[in-house]
């Protein structure tokens, strides 16, 4: 997915920036980004843990033998 948004992203960086660092607006949605993520990716791990532990069948892209 990281392929066909980083011609999008970046453009979009720089067209904000309006002529100031673009380093630090990139930071800034990197940061954003990472903050949105990761409650998704511990909603995650928390289900494969669950499913684990219940003795079901674990989600496809969980680690571990269940």
């Amino acid at each position: 997915m990281l392929h066909l948004t980083a011609p999008f992203e970046r453009d979009t960086v720089v067209a904000l920036s309006g002529g100031r660092p673009v380093a630090t607006h990139y930071g800034v949605l990197l940061t954003v980004a990472g903050v949105g993520i990761t409650p998704g990716s511990l909603a995650t791990g928390a289900l494969c843990d669950l499913a684990g532990r219940q003795g079901a069948r674990a989600p496809a892209g969980c680690p571990g033998p269940y």
